[in-house]
């Protein structure tokens, strides 16, 4: 998508509406496979790391300096390795 909105301007909805359109029309039946499989793996990962944290009892202080990583930086990793205290 990144290439798909170069040096395009939008200026109001009805434009960001119809480029989205654009885009996703575009788009084979393989693009959404792909997308949904990595949505769901990336999911899967979340949870798995949401059973550890719990499971462990991780410090909420740790998982916050995290987040709040990932917030300063606009970044959304794959998988977050929390340190334990």
């Amino acid at each position: 998508m990144n290439n798909f909105l170069t040096i395009k301007l939008f200026r109001n909805e009805d434009t960001i509406q119809a480029a989205l359109k654009e885009f996703l029309n575009s788009k084979t039946d393989d693009f959404y496979v792909y997308a949904i499989t990595k949505l769901v793996n990336r999911w899967r990962k979340n949870m798995e790391l949401n059973i550890i944290f719990e499971r462990n009892n991780v410090s909420k202080v740790s998982f916050q300096k995290t987040t709040s990583h990932m917030h300063q930086h606009n970044t959304i990793p794959d998988l977050i390795i929390i340190n334990y205290l």
